[in-house]
């Protein structure tokens, strides 16, 4: 585990920011044989809302922006399969660490640039998506409108949270709003981040 734990803890030197000095390995916590790493978000507790939504029974998970995987992990006997993507390719060997490690099948994680990449590609990772989640990527992208595109045309539900200024928090819902029949803000704040409280969480869906 001491590898992996290393593997994990080596995300944190990519160059990006994480607040706090409660922070032990990077942007998502993860768990392993019954230790809790702290990471900036709590995956286990974001789920919590997803879950009082959906089922995930059986469903095609998609995970834009995975980071380590946190948001599959704690799913992964539930789901049919789940698809991690994530441009930092330093998340992406911690992910595929993990999976090793926990002897995971059905998860797959992939390097792949939203920016600079053709986003159907996307469907040659994971066929026939259920469920996507889209967790504080937008701000951090110029095609985000693309992105929320592709997910509408390839997904029954997206769980996406918003991220920056209130007014580019107020776009990117806005602009799900024309994608999306129903979407219902699940809460206000993202009390799992110690560091940031401002991010909001939506389900939206066309069933």
């Amino acid at each position: 585990m001491e590898k992996v734990v290393n593997i994990i803890k080596y995300v944190k030197t990519s160059g990006k920011s994480y607040s706090g000095n409660h922070i032990d390995i990077g942007y998502h916590s993860i768990e392993l044989d019954g230790i809790y790493h702290r990471g900036q978000r709590d995956c286990v507790k974001r789920l919590e809302y997803c879950k009082k939504e959906i089922d995930f029974t059986n469903k095609n998970v998609l995970d834009i922006g995975s980071c380590i995987g946190g948001m599959l992990f704690p799913i992964a006997s539930e789901i049919n399969k789940g698809c991690g993507i994530d441009f930092n390719y330093r998340n992406i060997n911690a992910g595929n660490s993990i999976k090793q490690y926990k002897n995971i099948s059905n998860l797959s994680f992939y390097v792949f640039d939203l920016e600079k990449e053709n986003l159907n590609f996307i469907k040659n990772f994971i066929q026939d998506i259920d469920v996507v989640f889209l967790y504080s990527v937008c701000m951090w992208i110029k095609n985000w409108t693309n992105v929320i595109d592709f997910i509408s045309k390839n997904s029954k539900v997206l769980f996406i949270e918003t991220n920056g200024k209130l007014q580019q928090q107020k776009q990117q819902i806005d602009y799900c709003r024309t994608k999306f029949k129903h979407c219902k803000q699940l809460y206000d704040k993202s009390l799992d981040d110690k560091g940031q409280h401002n991010r909001k969480l939506y389900i939206c869906s066309n069933k």
